[in-house]
């Protein structure tokens, strides 16, 4: 028995037990699920955003969403972050305008 609660800790090192499996087997679940999209399956064809810094390029993916759409290539001193975000931008924008 714990000395605070009264209550016996088997039950607790139980409920411990089927906490981690159950988040080992969501991890090797996700695990394999990461393999299974090829994001070139779902590519648009490059498209380029002109901004103050100059051009960036952008792969945008799923026309409804946005969160695989990433930068391929950004003017020098622009960061990838940055350049990431203008695609987001750009990906919403059209996503909005449908």
């Amino acid at each position: 028995m714990t000395k605070y609660s009264g209550v016996d800790e088997a039950p607790m090192e139980n409920h411990k037990s089927k906490h981690t499996f159950k988040l080992v087997a969501s991890l090797a679940v996700a695990t394999l699920c990461t393999g299974c999209i090829d994001l070139a399956d779902y590519e648009s064809t490059p498209v380029q955003v002109s901004t103050s810094q100059g051009v960036v390029t952008c792969q945008l993916y799923r026309p409804k969403e946005v969160l695989w759409d990433q930068a391929t290539d950004a003017p020098r001193g622009m960061s990838i972050k940055t350049a990431d975000s203008i695609c987001v931008e750009e990906g919403t924008r059209r996503k909005n305008a449908r």
